[in-house]
């Protein structure tokens, strides 16, 4: 039995100012991790914190500058 899986995931390029991080045109880099704990979703019928199964997340939007 699959007990979690993990996704990571990063992608650079150009920021937009509607990000409110930098100003328009800014390099930037985008991370995002993700663990999902299919068992422990399973075990609490899908309730409460765990209910989209997917409940530990990482997202950083950083700046790279010019």
């Amino acid at each position: 039995m699959l007990d979690f899986f993990s996704i990571q995931a990063s992608i650079a390029g150009i920021l937009h100012a509607a990000s409110g991080v930098a100003p328009e045109g800014t390099p930037g880099k985008l991370d995002i991790n993700q663990i999902v704990p299919i068992s422990a979703a399973a075990q609490n019928g899908g309730k409460g914190p765990l209910s989209d199964a997917a409940p530990v997340e990482s997202i950083a939007l950083t700046p790279r500058g010019r």
